[in-house]
This record gives C-alpha cells, structure tokens and sequence, in this order.
C-alpha cells in the first residue's frame, strides 16, 4: 500500500499503529532530549508514503532506537551533498556583503547557563544508556545513543557557561569523583 514497504513490514512485524508508532517515538524523545517529543500518526504516514526520505537527526535516531534497526534498513534514504557549479567568488561575495558580516560577529551573542538541572538530565541519560548496555549490550541503538548523549554534552558545554556550583570541586551533586559516580565524566 505504501512506497516505503521496509518500515511499513517492520512496524506490522513489531506491531505498532501509526499512532502506536508516533507516541513511542516521543517518548524516546523526551528520553533523549528532556523535552517532549511532536511526532504524530500524520508524520509516520509522510514517512510511509516517502514525502519525508530522511527525517530529521533526532527524530531518525529514535525511530532507530524504538524500531531497532538502521535508518537505510528502514527503507529511508540519506540526502545527498549539492555538488558546486563554480568556483567561489569570495571576493565578489566579501564587496557585496560589505560590513554586514563585520556587524555581525561584532554582536555579543547571549549564553545559556548550565544549571544543576541539566547535570541531572546529562546524568539520567547516561544511566539510562549504561543500564540498556547491560540489558541488551553493544548495540547499534545503544552506541547511537551514547554518541547523540556525548554530542549534546559537548554542545551545551562549549556553548553555554556553568553555574559555580557545576564547576567547582568543592560543590555537591555536581562535581563528585570518580569513585563517587559511575556517570562522572559526565557530570564534570
């Protein structure tokens, strides 16, 4: 019935409606992002009839993680690169921006600040990827959900500052050692 027929047998396989489908992919989301997830039954259904070819990175990596199995396995298809016509004029580009581009790396840009809270979520996500690695192992799910974890850390670390009590080694539940937390290189 649909064009995409490698997800629609694996769902039939697993079991899962489109609604089904959907609200489990939110809830990895939220796992994933702290925040809820907005896919919904019409999202699965443009997946299906292949409108959307290659979802969004967080999204793809749920609907990994809740079907178990690779994007390509799941009948979707990586965009490919835009190959250049030319050369790059990057003189003609740098006269016809003129100072705008100066403007703007001269603008201060504001920094979020990393609380407790966000050590909490970086902390709770990091058990919860330990504790499916005891589960079910060294899976494709699991690593891809310890590299998104590792790249999110990375992400709020070099764009945001920390609160004193997340960086300071005589705070509490932010900073404690190595023998103190398994999740500690996380947590620091």
């Amino acid at each position: 019935m649909y064009t995409n027929a490698k997800l629609e047998a694996r769902m039939k396989q697993l079991g899962f409606s489109q609604a089904g489908l959907a609200r489990e992919i939110n809830l990895a989301i939220e796992r994933l992002t702290g925040s809820a997830g907005s896919a919904t039954d019409a999202d699965v259904r443009r997946w299906l009839r292949h409108e959307t070819k290659w979802p969004q990175d967080r999204i793809r990596l749920c609907i990994e993680e809740v079907l178990d199995s690779t994007s390509e396995a799941l009948g979707f298809v990586p965009r490919r690169k835009k190959v250049e016509e030319g050369p790059v004029q990057r003189r003609e580009f740098s006269k016809a921006v003129g100072g705008v581009g100066l403007a703007l790396t001269a603008l201060p840009v504001p920094r979020r600040r990393l609380g407790v809270g966000d050590v909490e979520r970086f902390t709770a996500d990091y058990t919860y990827i330990l504790r499916q690695d005891q589960v079910v192992g060294g899976t494709l799910r699991v690593e891809n959900l310890a590299a998104e974890l590792g790249m999110r850390v990375q992400s709020a670390l070099s764009t945001a500052t920390a609160f004193h009590r997340c960086t300071s080694a005589q705070a509490g539940p932010c900073s404690p050692g190595p023998s103190d937390d398994p999740c500690w290189p996380f947590t620091r």
